[in-house]
């Protein structure tokens, strides 16, 4: 049998990335004084961060099994700066006149970032399309030491 037709050596791989790295948030705070010392609070405004994200397909399965066509292979991406809403809540207590913890969760939303990859072998009536997106939502939760001035 014709080595091309076998099937042997055939490859195909297909990756995708997702990276933010920043988050910037700006929100008000209200609050109720449970104690004189302990403060209870709602918080939520503006978030926004960078939302990247990436594909990659390679597959020689075209060249083998066709005999002399070029590798299927390709690339794209999308970044985008994404806003979108931060909510959450937390509490602080001061233990002393300059110093205080707290503890806070935040829920972060954004839309959605995506990238089309298309690919189409020489002499091929349909071309190959690959569409990846990535939607980006997270739960943050933080501790925290204050000292006041």
């Amino acid at each position: 049998m014709d080595s091309c037709r076998s099937g042997s050596g055939q490859s195909f791989a297909a990756t995708t990335s997702v990276d933010t790295n920043w988050l910037f948030t700006a929100r008000p705070r209200i609050g109720w004084l449970i104690q004189p010392q302990l403060l209870v609070y709602a918080t939520g405004g503006l978030a926004v961060t960078s939302l990247k994200v990436g594909n990659n397909v390679s597959d020689n399965c075209a060249a083998v099994v066709l005999c002399g066509l070029p590798n299927l292979a390709g690339a794209s991406s999308g970044s985008e700066t994404m806003a979108g809403y931060a909510v959450g809540g937390g509490g602080e207590w001061a233990f002393n006149p300059h110093w205080s913890v707290k503890g806070e969760y935040l829920y972060v939303n954004f839309g959605s970032v995506s990238t089309t990859l298309t690919t189409n072998l020489a002499g091929a009536a349909v071309p190959n399309t690959m569409t990846t997106s990535a939607k980006l939502s997270a739960s943050i939760a933080r501790l925290g030491l204050n000292y006041k001035f």
